[in-house]
């Protein structure tokens, strides 16, 4: 049963992209010799971490959820989410967005197919007026955003958002947030309806729903809906 985790994840259309070990300028990928999990280092920091049996995707589960049609993702990470994105029968033409030119060249060595079926956008500002129907951000790899206030973190995520055109969003760490607020003993409805006020694509969800992509985000043998 060491792949139930993935298996769970294929029902939800997700793949999992391809890894290697890979060392330059100021980038690193490779893999922790006792967990198997494989990590990405900027500046000799990790940034992201994917485990062997992938239970950290199911974090992304309302991102790849809402995803449909033209859908761009702010963050290559280790390709976790750009190659689900690609599965998906909803989602017609994926565009990552990745300012790390030494990140874009791993994936174009490490993963040939996502690399020839989804657009690439080097930049590091998202003011060049893209429109796309769904915008998720999942780049904050020199930010930590429990170290700033909430508000000036939804003004960070407001100020970057504001010149695309989309018809919905949602931005990395928003369950954790939500879970953070919930934990302070605040309403989690009424957290979320306040951050959808700051920014207002955020999609329309029921309480069950969002409960639903907030255990995800933690997720520990919690059933899953049936697809």
């Amino acid at each position: 049963m060491k792949d139930k985790h993935l298996k769970l994840l294929q029902r939800y259309d997700f793949e999992k992209p391809n890894f290697e070990k890979y060392e330059k300028n100021n980038i690193q990928v490779k893999q922790d010799k006792e967990t198997k999990a494989w990590s990405l280092y900027i500046d000799k920091k990790e940034a992201r971490t994917v485990d062997r049996f992938f239970v950290s995707c199911f974090s992304y589960m309302a991102m790849t959820d809402i995803a449909f049609g033209t859908t761009a993702i702010k963050g290559w990470g280790l390709g976790e989410i750009p190659n689900w994105l690609r599965f998906k029968p909803q989602v017609r033409e994926v565009t990552v967005i990745e300012p790390n030119i030494d990140i874009i060249d791993y994936h174009e060595k490490v993963n040939t197919d996502m690399w020839g079926s989804v657009n690439m956008i080097q930049t590091r500002s998202l003011s060049f007026g893209m429109k796309c129907d769904v915008l998720l951000l999942d780049r904050y790899y020199t930010r930590e955003p429990f170290d700033m206030d909430i508000v000036d973190f939804l003004d960070l995520i407001q100020k970057e958002v504001e010149l695309i055109e989309h018809k919905f969003l949602w931005f990395w760490p928003l369950e954790m947030l939500l879970t953070y607020q919930s934990l302070q003993g605040k309403d989690l409805m009424d957290t979320y309806d306040k951050i959808r006020q700051k920014l207002p694509t955020l999609p329309y969800f029921k309480t069950a729903d969002l409960h639903y992509y907030v255990g995800m985000s933690h997720f520990n043998f919690i059933p899953l809906k049936k697809k």
